[in-house]
């Protein structure tokens, strides 16, 4: 089995494996390069370290790390084929000869670096250094760090008496509280020499004001060719800046500057907040520098609100077994905190969030005043546009929020830290924010993450979808500010004299729309070769419409109904629902459909009559109330025999046997008419 190892001993050299204290250790670097994950083996030392765990112990040496070998888990050396025999390992520790040498060398290192250590983070060396500096233009963090540095110049002078310097070296470039840090052996050399010659204030301190003096070097000449490099909008790097600093200096015969110096000059935060609005321009200045006004909450529910998506981070498996997270798309009411309306979908798009808007408004009933939106492309579709153009004709004002101002549509991005955090971060299968999240636990433990990618753990899309149904309720109903629930506070806060929606407004922002024509009481739309029809039960509904041409508005994934407008007036008429239709060769539930059928179809053609022979009655009886004023003879007896015969052909038209029927209670206006009761007719021949 190891036989299939692609590389052998001799493939072993200095960067791959050295012998430390007669144990065998492996590079970091080595070991991703057999496949080792690199962001797995920084998180399994810094556990090792925390809480002197055996698994995967390291030393630094030579600012490389090493991996004891026996530490490293053997069913991962067997993964990754880099297992060794124990002759194997007993043979190359006989075979190093510079064991003895390696192990001198690194006590050695551990000495210099328990001193130098010591010194820049004990206080009881470094703080009695502080006082060198109380007189130097420094803020407290870079006082600290300078004592701690003086602290360890001073042990380096000791230590060179008996080590040498560049074993020194080695372990200074490892420290990172030192103000003065240089991989150059030699600058580190001269450094140390002139500490020990002219004193170690004097070296590290060698620009900077004292006692009201003038630095030696940074004239206030160079102080401006600074300040106006950092300041142009091509935003120069330090080490440029030092560059060309020094090039108008050195053309000028005058002493040059250090990059520190050019550093420490810039680090002025006076400096920054007077440059940066030039180096970053105006709007970096807008939402870092200068002050802004605090935005007063809206007082009434409905009159802003917020729309964002975020992706819900539980893992999910599709048809082809690939994973996938769903996103979510929500709005809040800034006034109340409620979430009026949300939707799902497998990316932020603007179907997901068009559907979401809509139920958001079936939720609100009012007209909103504002709906506050990023700069997603889904919002600049022109599908999106459309419906903007749409809702503008209700007086509904969207907007994109400003750039790079999270403050702008805080309450949104709120919330989703709330849902995150509060809600979901206990439940099964939750993998925590995201990989980029700096909130303190904002991402789960590693190995919890693995767990969760294994299919007992793995929810599908309907489970997440009711987990973050209840997870809204839940919030909607919880009791957060002023002692009420976001519910509470939205009712109250609830202005009766809004606007309200009213039928069809919805269908009229948010669906699709044609002009079509009605043939025989029904409404036909063929969509995908499919052709779905929609009959209209309503009599006086059809009677209104039957062969004229109105507009219908439908949503393309949901042709269960459609909303009927008005040609002209772009009024609401109805709603129809999609028939299903029967078989050919009928079955008993076809057999009740098609007597139904029938029956609505006599009791329209009764009713209609009804409503016809009502007006002729009516119409026939205000006839007579008028005196008749014509001189012809038997007029009169001529009229009723008119209307004898005209009522034995319309009776001829439709024969009606012997019919009992309640009266309708009807009600004329501009819409169409309803009726109430139960009508009981009898089959017309």
């Amino acid at each position: 089995m190891y036989n299939e190892r692609l590389f052998s001993l001799e493939d072993f050299n200095k960067k791959t494996l050295r012998v430390y204290l007669g144990k065998i250790h492996l590079s970091i670097s080595f070991l991703v390069t057999k496949g080792f994950n690199k962001r797995t083996l920084e998180n399994q030392i810094y556990l090792a370290k925390k809480y002197n765990h055996f698994k995967f112990q390291v030393l630094k040496v030579d600012n490389e790390k090493w991996i004891l070998y026996e530490s490293i888990p053997i069913r991962l050396l067997m993964k990754h084929k880099i297992f060794l025999e124990k002759h194997e390992i007993e043979e190359i520790l006989l075979s190093d000869k510079k064991y003895i040498d390696d192990k001198e060398a690194f006590i050695t290192y551990r000495k210099i670096r328990f001193i130098l250590n010591n010194a820049c983070t004990n206080p009881e060396y470094w703080m009695q250094y502080k006082p060198y500096y109380k007189d130097y233009l420094f803020d407290n963090d870079n006082w600290n760090l300078i004592a701690k540095t003086h602290s360890v110049f001073s042990e380096i002078i000791q230590l060179k008496k008996e080590l040498k310097i560049i074993d020194i070296h080695n372990v200074y470039i490892t420290l990172k509280s030192v103000i003065f840090q240089t991989k150059n052996y030699k600058y580190f050399t001269q450094k140390i020499l002139r500490a020990e010659k002219e004193g170690i204030n004097e070296t590290l301190i060698h620009d900077f004001k004292r006692f009201g003096r003038e630095p030696y070097k940074l004239t206030p000449l160079i102080k401006n060719r600074i300040k106006y490099y950092y300041a142009l909008p091509r935003k120069y790097s330090y080490k440029k800046i030092s560059d060309l600093v020094n090039n108008e200096l050195i053309s000028r015969n005058i002493k040059t500057i250090s990059y520190s110096t050019v550093k420490r000059v810039i680090s002025n935060q006076e400096l920054k907040n007077i440059a940066d609005p030039l180096r970053f321009g105006k709007q970096y200045a807008k939402d870092n520098i200068y002050s802004y006004i605090t935005r007063k909450k809206p007082k009434n529910s409905g009159d802003v609100l917020e729309i964002d998506s975020t992706v819900l981070n539980f893992l999910l498996k599709d048809e082809k077994n690939e994973f996938y997270k769903l996103w979510l798309c929500a709005v809040i009411d800034v006034s109340s905190g409620k979430i009026l309306g949300y939707s799902f979908d497998k990316s932020e798009n603007t179907g997901m969030t068009l559907k979401c808007l809509k139920k958001s408004f079936q939720t609100l009933k009012v007209i909103p005043k504002m709906i506050v939106h990023d700069r997603h492309q889904c919002y600049l579709s022109e599908k999106f546009k459309t419906i903007l153009s749409k809702m503008s004709d209700f007086g509904i004002i969207a907007r994109q929020c400003k750039s790079r101002n999270p403050r702008d549509k805080g309450h949104i991005e709120r919330w989703f830290d709330t849902l995150k955090g509060g809600y979901l971060k206990y439940e099964i299968g939750y993998i925590g924010d995201s990989i980029t999240s700096s909130r303190e636990g904002g991402r789960v433990n590693s190995d919890l993450e693995k767990l969760y990618s294994k299919i007992p753990f793995i929810k599908n899309e309907n489970e997440v979808k009711r987990l973050i149904s209840l997870k809204v309720k839940e919030y909607n109903n919880s009791i957060l500010t002023k002692g009420k629930s976001p519910n509470q506070l939205f009712k109250k806060q609830f202005d009766s004299n809004r606007i309200k929606f009213i039928k069809g407004n919805l269908s009229y922002i948010f669906l699709e729309e044609k002009f079509t024509t009605v043939r025989n009481s029904k409404i036909f739309i063929k969509q995908q070769g499919k052709i779905h029809t929609y009959p209209i039960d309503n009599s006086y509904l059809s009677n209104r419409i039957n062969r004229t041409t109105v507009i219908i508005r439908y949503d393309k994934l949901d042709l269960s109904k459609i909303d009927v407008f008005d040609k002209t007036t772009d009024k609401y008429q109805g709603t129809l629902y999609v028939e299903e239709g029967i078989n050919i060769i009928l079955d008993s539930s076809d057999k009740s459909k098609l007597k139904k059928h029938i029956e609505a179809r006599n009791q329209r053609i009764i009713q209609n009559l009804d409503d016809l022979n009502s007006d002729l009655d009516e119409g026939w009886e205000e006839l007579r109330s008028i005196p008749i004023i014509s001189m012809e003879k038997d007029f009169e007896s001529l009229e009723k025999a008119s209307r004898v015969e005209n009522e034995i052909l319309l009776s001829n038209v439709y024969p009606i046997k012997k019919v009992k029927h309640n009266k309708f209670k009807t009600r004329k206006s501009s819409s169409f008419l309803k009726f109430k009761g139960k009508n009981e007719y009898k089959e017309v021949n």
